[in-house]
This record gives C-alpha cells, structure tokens and sequence, in this order.
C-alpha cells in the first residue's frame, strides 16, 4: 500500500456516552410517534446514523452541494443466525456485509429516516440469514451481498462506506498475562470505514472514523459531531 493513500486518510476517535446516545435517540424520534416507542433505535444503529448523515452532508459539501446518493455496508456477525447450528466462541470471520442505501434524490436527510433505513436493512438480513440451512446457500448468500455492495462502489454517482461493530465483545477482559487492557482501539486504516467499539465503563460507544481529509474536515462541522469535539476537550 503506497504512503500516498496514507496520507489522504485521517482517523479521528468520537466518543458517544450514554446521555448523548439518549438525546440522538429523541433527536431521532419519528414525527407523531409516542415518547414510550418501544421500537427505539439500538445504541449501535443510532451511533451508526448519526455518523452516516454527517458523512451523506460531507459528500454533498464536497460536491459543490449537490445531492448525492451514499451506500453504507454494514457487517452482520452470522453467529447463531442461521438455521445451521455454529459455536458462539468459534474462530475465524464468519460474516456478511450487508447495504443501506441512501438516494438523494427521493429523501431528505433526516435523521429518523436513515435509522429507519438501517433498521430494515438489518430486518431483512436477518430474516434471509435465519432460512439458510446448508453451507452453499450462505455462500452464496454472502457473495450475493457482497456483489451489492461492490456494485454501487463502482458507481460514479455514489458515495460506499463501511461499517463495523466490535460492540458486545469482551475486548476489555482480554488478559494475556500481563493485565487487561488500558485502552482498546482500532488502528489507522488506508481505507475509509467506521469500527465501533464499546466504551471501556460499556454504557457508550468509541467510533474510529478513518476518511479523507476534506471530508473530515466537513464531518466535524455536522452539530451532532462539533457537540462531541466540544465535550472531550473539556
């Protein structure tokens, strides 16, 4: 890999706690919808859409403005959703990137909708995963997804990211025989993409943000991101 891509990468670390989590979930409320919905986004699909809208608005900043059409991929552990029996503790990348799809054209970018829309992206992935019951139908479901996400990176008109969840691993009891960890991180990635991880108390979540610099620079702009840039250097 050249230094060149490496340098047009930039990696930034933003911390969501439990408040700020609680304040996008409102902030995400459907209009009309009741203060007690039960259906209330999951921390990692919040954190996931706060983060995508700020990307779809960096996109369309370094567009001159125009509307701009976004694809993120998002991995799904296919651990114990299949109908074919796996170990919860078995080795190995055992997953599938599956697309949400954002068009500019048809929808505003409003937070509620991109929860919406990975809700249902997520829905029916699993709805799919929980039918397959022989090894050949999960790789060909994998590549099919696979060849959906390739396809719209090969699309000029739109924006592929990738999003990944480390949340609920036991990252901090990892103990290798000189104590558990301090700090656990992802590391700086020639590629952009998100890693999210738990907080280390576990009530929040830490987002590793790897894009090319424009864009991070419109990125924390976004009032959602600047609040979380205010708050860690205080």
């Amino acid at each position: 890999m050249s230094d060149s891509i490496f340098r047009q990468i930039v990696t930034r670390r933003f911390v969501f706690d439990s408040a700020t989590i609680t304040a996008l979930r409102a902030k995400a409320r459907p209009p009309g919808s009741p203060n007690n919905d039960h259906r209330q986004p999951t921390k990692v699909v919040m954190v996931i859409s706060t983060l995508w809208k700020a990307i779809i608005c960096a996109a369309q900043a370094n567009h001159q403005g125009n509307p701009w059409s976004s694809v993120i991929s998002l991995t799904v552990n296919l651990r114990d959703r299949m109908a074919i029996p796996t170990s919860e503790n078995a080795c190995g990348n055992f997953f599938l990137d599956t697309p949400a799809r954002f068009t500019a054209k048809e929808s505003e970018i409003e937070l509620h909708h991109l929860v919406g829309l990975i809700q249902e992206t997520f829905r029916k992935t699993l709805s799919i995963c929980s039918k397959l019951s022989n090894p050949d139908d999960v790789f060909s479901v994998v590549v099919d997804f696979l060849n959906e996400v390739r396809k719209s990176s090969l699309d000029e008109k739109v924006e592929v990211h990738y999003f990944t969840s480390w949340c609920r691993f036991p990252s901090y009891e990892i103990d290798f025989g000189w104590g558990k960890p301090y700090l656990v991180s992802s590391v700086c990635l020639p590629a952009e993409g998100v890693i999210l991880l738990d907080t280390k108390c576990g009530t929040g979540i830490e987002a590793w943000v790897n894009l090319k610099e424009p864009y991070m620079l419109e990125l924390e702009k976004d009032p959602d991101i600047a609040v979380l840039i205010a708050s860690s250097s205080k």
